[in-house]
């Protein structure tokens, strides 16, 4: 068990300790033969083949761009700018971009005996910069050069600007060097370089003509070597987006190395078209009389139009001109005071309002005085400008985060792209970045752009979903299925004392309480659960919530449901109750719950009960498969334990006081070195070492070894040490299953998915995680002999498959490939045991089929035992009769995951100095009425 207080690092020093000389061999496994379960069929992909046909030697550098306000550029760091190493994003990310790119050309324009630049020198307008045929250095490994800056807006407000071009490696690109790129860790740097070469040089049109051209002919936002946009929306349709947003067609690639059909690995160009969401370019004054529906100059502005041009507005890259001046800033905040009404003094110490102000020293008189004023930040200095002489600046991306769920829903919406869209939006960019030239030909490869590679794919035979007195229920097509009549729940639950409350600031005498509780306890009946009448129903403001939690506690009340007003947005609040409390809660939208009294979304109600039965430790079914596999049989026997880690997540947006109570809650511990950029500093001076994260994990841990539970932990350390903390949460499960009654069989095979990492972090989890792991189930199970088997889950690829007949006047859910398409041959990593399954229906735009890699297997699976394993545990997540796109394990781990983020941002707000240890106060393994329950449904 993990000692309170103990950091990460700790932890893993007292792991280390315990498995020393346990040894093991920590290779990644070697591929197998592609499986053989499930019907054979033909599949396009958006992978290109690449031709290498010669020997090219290539020389990379890393690239250092350092910008200062003063001419001379010193040794003073705070006057100095490193614009390739700062983490930039949006309009200011495309400025830098732009600035790197033409002082490198520059240096090469001005220094003689260089490669030529067109033929020679590719160059990533960041810190990648390849040179073809010599190195540049003669040998002493860098280039320093120092440069004064040209007066224009580009530049301002950088005076001088020092360039270093360092020597990192070369490599040597041939169909035989590609032959012999090994899977092993080391492999990985090997096949970057080649990658990276590759997708540089494929991008180069687009990054010269970036600089080259006026900024109104140019076509493209380059963003990275691999995410390029155009700059005009591409349909008419993409300017009717809400808030003067708009959609821009772009392209994400990759270049990687394929397992390909000749039995040689060779290089492929992986090409996928998106929709990006981004702010319109224009004049600040007439996207925020647009959003806000304000068209009179002399009206004041209402708080809730200056609390949505905030959210819009925070973070944007706008320009500030009026008379002879121009300036770049950030909009830091959106004031609630206009121009008329601020005053400030001048150095002179005479008041001024900003109205006054800009009229008589600036000669501009305001359109809009009543409107707010934004605030200002460039570098440490806050400044307030009108609206009016603001414009956004292009490129800034229009961040998720800050944005409703009703305009997520009209974006998301608008930006998916069906089977065959997507396909025609490849071929359209692919011309149009002119990635088939015969330019390319100058770095000795081609792409071979006519069509793309065909890949053989697998149908696997769907499982059976099992409910009381062993009835089956087959699966349709599409993943779905339905409860037989005559059964109930395979274990269904008994629910306590229970209360309702319509939870609104106004009055909903129309909404009938009573019907609505008497339907969702008849559906409970329908489906084996034990429930009593409700207990009690009523109203209940949104200040009183706390106030009904202790009277439902005193009241031995165990379950509280919710209808929730639509408008009140308490479910962060409600859930951080109900840890609090230990009163199992479920909430839906007032509107929801309407819907559903009027027969409009019966089906609702099913997911509402089944839900509620989880949430009370019951299952509501099995999975079975009859043939193929006998992973099913041995899950719900408690021979297998199956365990989902769920990806890292940092909490981030934390307050002054947000740190400081971090601070007191973490005093007397040692706090772990950090790796990164410094944090910023508090109010009080203070740094902000502290980098708490997330940890999230699930499994059947609980009372059923065919159902999933999970919960979350949060802990201090650098981001490599989140990354393979595996060992820590598998101890806080096992130690939770070893303490719960009912289980009697202590399992022997240990299947562990893991979401969230990258390539560079399989060496620590060979290395670390596994032996760490290795070590806490030997001492959970004793000295009997176990099996271990650990798989990385990866969605963040950009590997898209197309049936070869779409019929284009079908729906997405039919022109998508099915569940069970599983491939595992062609297209995968040829080092590598390797396969993609999509095991749902995308009902809009174009599935994406997750990748899984195998890194650790001492149970000897087949790739037919692999696939079917995870396939059948996509269907297990209880709460809607359709399969996840990821195994149920990764999907509650990950919800588990926000879950923690949320409740502890309610923790940090509400907690007073005697709570200290938030790690019980917020984990469910210490709350005894959660641990063994998905509270989390």
């Amino acid at each position: 068990m993990q000692a309170q207080g103990e950091t990460l690092r700790e932890v893993a020093e007292r792991y280390r300790k315990l498995s020393e000389g346990s040894g093991g061999d920590m290779t990644l496994p070697t591929p197998l033969a592609p499986g053989a379960l499930g019907e054979k069929l033909n599949l396009w992909t958006n992978y290109f083949k690449i031709n290498v046909v010669d020997t090219t030697k290539v020389y990379r550098y890393n690239v250092d761009v350092t910008a200062s306000r003063f001419e001379d550029i010193g040794d003073v760091t705070k006057t100095h700018l490193i614009l390739t190493r700062e983490p930039v994003q949006g309009g200011l990310r495309l400025v830098y971009r732009e600035i790197c790119s033409n002082i490198v050309r520059h240096c090469f324009s001005q220094e003689a005996g260089l490669p030529n630049w067109a033929t020679q020198i590719f160059y990533d307008q960041h810190r990648l910069l390849y040179i073809m045929g010599r190195r540049i250095d003669d040998g002493n490994g860098c280039i320093t050069a120092t440069y004064n800056l040209p007066k224009d807006r580009l530049y301002h407000p950088f005076k001088v600007a020092k360039l270093d071009i360092t020597f990192s490696g070369e490599m040597t690109l041939s169909e035989a060097a590609i032959a012999q790129l090994s899977g092993s860790i080391a492999g990985f740097k090997d096949q970057d370089s080649a990658s990276g070469f590759i997708e540089v040089s494929l991008s180069k049109s687009c990054f010269d003509q970036s600089v080259e051209l006026p900024s109104e002919e140019r076509k493209y936002l380059c963003y990275s070597k691999n995410r390029i946009f155009m700059r005009k929306p591409q349909q008419a349709q993409d300017e009717n987006l809400p808030e003067m947003k708009q959609l821009l067609l772009g392209s994400k690639k990759s270049v990687e190395l394929i397992a390909g059909s000749s039995g040689r690995p060779e290089m492929a160009l992986n090409f996928d078209a998106e929709k990006g969401c981004f702010l319109k370019p224009g004049p600040v004054i007439e996207i925020a009389t647009n959003i806000t529906h304000m068209k009179d100059q002399n009206a004041q502005w209402r708080p809730d139009q200056i609390d949505m041009l905030h959210r819009v507005l925070k973070g944007v890259l706008v320009s500030a001109s009026y008379g002879d001046q121009y300036r770049t800033f950030r909009i830091d905040r959106i004031m609630p005071t206009s121009a008329r009404a601020a005053q400030f003094q001048d150095k002179d110490g005479k008041t001024w309002t900003i109205e006054a102000y800009f009229k008589d020293r600036r000669g501009a008189t305001l359109n809009w005085p009543l409107a707010p004023l934004a605030e200002l930040k460039r570098g440490g200095h806050k400044s307030h400008f009108p609206l009016e002489f603001l414009t956004i600046c292009e490129g800034h991306v229009v961040a998720t985060a800050k944005q409703t769920p009703e305009i997520m829903k009209t974006f998301v919406k608008s930006a998916a792209m069906v089977p065959e869209k997507r396909q025609d939006a490849i071929m359209h960019l692919i011309r149009e970045q002119e990635v088939g030239r015969d330019l390319i030909a100058d770095a000795r490869y081609q792409v071979d752009t006519r069509q793309p590679l065909e890949v053989t794919a697998r149908l696997i035979p769907r499982p059976l979903a099992v409910y009381s007195n062993q009835n089956q229920a087959p699966i349709a097509e599409n993943g779905t299925w339905r409860k037989p009549n005559t059964s109930s729940f395979l274990r269904p639950m008994e629910a306590g004392q229970w209360a309702f409350f319509v939870l609104s600031d106004r009055s909903q005498r129309s909404f009938d309480a009573n019907a609505f509780t008497n339907g969702f306890r008849a559906d409970c009946l329908k489906r084996g659960i034990k429930i009593p009448e409700c207990g009690h129903m009523g109203s209940l403001e949104s200040g009183k919530l706390e106030w009904a939690f202790e009277n439902l506690k005193s009241g031995n009340f165990t379950f509280a449901l919710f209808a929730m007003d639509d408008q009140l947005k308490m479910q962060d609040e409600l859930k951080y109750m109900e840890r609090k409390y230990q009163i199992t809660t479920q909430n839906i939208k007032l509107s929801t719950a309407t819907r559903i009294l009027t027969g409009k979304q019966a089906a609702t109600m099913e997911n509402i009960v089944q839900k509620f039965n989880v949430k009370l430790g019951g299952q509501n079914f099995a999975i079975r498969r009859q043939a193929g596999s006998q992973f099913t049989n041995e899950l719900h026997n408690g021979n297998v334990f199956v365990f989902g880690i769920g990806p890292v997540e940092m909490l981030k947006d934390l307050d002054d006081s947000g740190y400081a109570k971090m601070q007191n809650l973490t005093l007397g511990g040692p706090k772990p070195a950090v790796s990164g950029p410094v944090p910023p500093m508090a109010s009080d001076g203070m740094k902000r070492d502290i980098k708490p994260f997330v940890l999230s994990y699930a499994g059947n841990f609980g009372r059923e070894p065919g159902s999933f539970i999970g919960d979350f932990l949060i802990k201090q350390a650098d981001v490599n040490g989140a990354r393979t903390s595996g060992g820590l949460l598998l101890e806080a499960a096992l130690d939770t299953l070893k303490n719960c009654s009912g289980r009697t069989t202590a399992p022997t095979r240990f299947v562990i998915y893991r979401s969230g990492t990258t390539d560079w972090d399989v060496q620590d989890i060979l290395e670390n995680e596994i032996p760490r792991m290795q070590t806490v189930i030997s001492q959970t199970i004793g000295a009997q002999p176990f099996k271990l088997t650990y798989i990385l889950a990866h969605k963040d690829h950009n590997v898209r498959f197309f049936r070869k007949n779409i019929d284009r006047n079908q729906s997405a859910a039919k022109n998508n490939v099915g569940p069970g398409t599983v491939v595992d041959s062609n297209v995968i990593n040829p080092n590598h045991r390797q396969f993609f399954l999509n095991a749902h229906t995308a009902l809009q735009g174009t599935a994406k089929a997750p990748k899984y890699t195998v890194i650790y297997d001492n149970a000897n699976l087949s790739m037919d035992d692999l696939q079917a394993m995870t396939y059948d545990l996509c269907y297990m997540h209880q709460i809607v009769n359709l399969p996840t796109a990821l195994p149920s394990p990764l999907r509650i781990a990950a919800e588990y995951g926000d879950r923690g983020r949320r409740i502890f941002a309610q923790y940090l707000k509400t907690m007073d100095d005697s709570r200290t240890d938030f790690n019980r106060d917020l984990e469910y393994r210490f709350a005894d009425v959660f641990k063994l329950c998905r509270i989390n449904a």
